[in-house]
């Protein structure tokens, strides 16, 4: 017997024809889905709708699915729009995160098959670095072709296309992969997920990366909450496609032959700096940018390999500056006699050339050669193994038209600076000078290599790029607790918020010691919660502050709170606080765990 299919569309040639969806208007969180549907048994049509806790189009989408399906089954329309609304979203990305025992986790436990373990295993490779990686993976349930040969498969990946150092299976049909692995592979080998947990301890994994990739059925999600360091609830979600795709909106700006230069200072603005480096080094970009020598040192013991330049040089840190294969910014005669100094005094060093980058000061008033400086630089660096691998300036207000003429006579001086010391050394060396705004607002002085900086983490410094940059990090916490006030009562140190009638407030798990400044409370600042936004009320504490939820009935303790990611944004929460998104950015505490997931 032939099976008959149902469908679902926008348009009335379908069992399920779907008018509208729009958000709930009943004040809680999701959207409301009105159609037709035609019964594909009898033809009976009914006006009906759903109700469901999501607006995300792929979720509605999925929803609809669910709906058709419980509807040819017979189960009526009420019973499944009571279930619909207790449903949850269920992580569909892969994520990154800080593990015990100086681990890193990759958890992508949302479902596994052939092509997306390959593309988990690729990331693996790419966030290694220097650590050992382990796989714990699953049976797999879903594929085309037989269990013998996706097994076979996924041994030759391990064998010869992937550096992992230790598997460990779980099901009845994953033990089939260890006849196939070379010795040199651990492996260890569990009947289901209760197994491993009940031996999974803290002394298993040490200093390693470890990717959990399993099907749903088995509930891996566990494993990784079991691995996970455990930190407060408050999380920075980082989402390392909208730094791919941010990247790639810049090059696309760029002629083929420019280089380009990431700033990933200052812990990647507060992104974490050995992740986005490592992501920044899989994208093939030319140059990583730290402040201070010990950020360089950093990433190098993370196994990163791309060239480094350091802003920030300081003589302490000279020799850790070289044993790292580091290079220093040089903007003063006086730090690059003391560097030369150090190098040819250093017995390891004899027969090596410096490698430096000049820093020319054409209007920034900050560190660089001035013109009045070049003379005793071109006769000091003459006749010396000395390796000059950019010269470079800094432009003070490229993100402004009302000060483009003062940046145009920036450039004007840097060429003729850049000129003179190039003839005078018959060198050539790297020309660069535009920062993210200059990018896209000069884009015909990008010489040889451009510094990518705040652009990069989503931050728009220039109208040319507001609609097309993408939101990196969104900074999320969650309700501690919800408390019904009376009229007269007031909350927080020094009574600083008082309340008028009956009102639900929820106290919120972030603070002023995790980046939300005490500029915010009082009311002026409002955060989201359940799609709606919530002000806060009395002052901010060092580690938690209160929000008015009066008129979001249906929030509960657990529920998600935005503080700032596309809604509210971050430019809402800097201006606030009277300060720049680079601040708050660079704010963020280092207790506040990175999350960092991939689509």
């Amino acid at each position: 017997m032939r099976a008959q299919g149902i469908t679902w569309s926008f348009t009335e040639d379908s069992h399920l024809f779907i008018q509208k969806i729009k958000e709930r208007k009943d004040g809680k969180y999701g959207a409301n889905i009105s159609a037709i549907y035609t019964s594909s048994k009898n033809g009976n049509k009914s006006e009906i709708e759903i109700n469901i806790p999501f607006v995300d189009e792929v979720s509605c989408y999925n929803s609809i699915i669910c709906w058709l399906t419980l509807l040819e089954l017979n189960i009526p329309n009420e019973e499944i729009n009571r279930r619909m609304q207790m449903l949850e979203i269920v992580a569909m990305r892969l994520e990154l995160k800080k593990g015990i025992q100086q681990t890193t986790i990759i958890n992508d436990t949302y479902n596994l098959d052939i092509t997306s373990l390959g593309s988990s295993l690729r990331f693996m490779e790419s966030q290694a670095g220097n650590k050992n990686q382990t796989l714990i993976l699953s049976d797999i349930l879903q594929h085309d072709v037989s269990g013998n040969k996706i097994y076979k498969k996924i041994a030759q990946w391990l064998n010869d296309d992937f550096n992992v150092h230790r598997i460990i299976g779980v099901g009845k049909d994953i033990i089939k992969i260890d006849s196939l692995l070379k010795g040199s592979i651990k492996r260890s080998f569990y009947k289901d997920t209760e197994s491993l947990l009940e031996d999974l301890n803290h002394n298993l994994f040490k200093d390693e990366i470890i990717l959990v990739k399993g099907a749903r059925s088995f509930r891996f999600e566990r494993v990784v909450s079991r691995l996970e360091q455990q930190a407060h609830n408050t999380v920075l979600e980082i989402n390392l496609n909208a730094l791919i795709h941010n990247l790639n909106t810049f090059k696309r700006l760029l002629n083929p032959e420019t280089k380009t230069m990431v700033m990933v200072k200052a812990s990647a603005y507060g992104a974490g700096a050995i992740q986005v480096a490592q992501l920044m080094e899989s994208q093939s970009v030319d140059y990583l940018t730290v402040a201070y020598i010990d950020e360089g040192v950093a990433l190098r013991l993370e196994g990163i390999k791309t060239p480094i330049l350091v802003l920030n040089p300081e003589a302490a840190g000279f020799d850790a500056m070289v044993r790292h294969d580091l290079e220093p910014e040089i903007y003063s005669l006086t730090q690059l006699k003391k560097y030369y100094q150090f190098f040819q005094e250093n017995k390891n060093n004899k027969n090596k050339k410096i490698s430096i980058h000049l820093m020319l000061d054409t209007g920034m008033r900050r560190l660089g050669f001035e013109e009045k400086d070049l003379a005793a630089l071109i006769l000091f660096l003459q006749g010396k193994a000395i390796i000059i691998q950019s010269i470079f300036s800094h432009l003070a207000g490229s993100d402004a038209a009302e000060h483009d003429d003062f940046t145009k006579q920036q450039i004007i001086r840097y060429t003729r600076m850049y000129e003179r010391i190039s003839k005078a050394l018959h060198i050539q060396p790297i020309r660069h000078i535009l920062n993210s705004a200059g990018i896209a607002r000069f884009p015909e002085y990008q010489f040889d290599m451009v510094r990518l900086g705040i652009g990069l983490y989503g931050v728009a410094v220039s109208s040319e790029l507001k609609e097309k940059l993408h939101i990196i990090s969104t900074l999320k916490a969650s309700i501690s607790q919800i408390k019904e006030l009376k009229a007269g009562e007031s909350v927080g140190y020094n009574r600083g918020g008082k309340v008028f009638k009956k009102t639900r407030i929820a106290t919120v798990s972030i603070g002023y010691a995790d980046g939300l400044a005490r500029a915010t409370g009082y009311g002026k600042y409002s955060v989201m919660v359940r799609g709606q936004r919530a002000k806060t009320i009395g002052v901010i504490c060092m580690d938690m502050c209160m929000i008015d939820i009066n008129h979001i009935p249906d929030a509960r303790v657990g529920d998600e709170v935005i503080i700032y990611g596309e809604n509210p944004t971050i430019k809402e929460l800097s201006s606030c606080m009277n300060t720049i998104p680079y601040e708050v950015l660079t704010s963020i505490s280092d207790r506040v765990k990175r999350v960092y997931v991939l689509e």
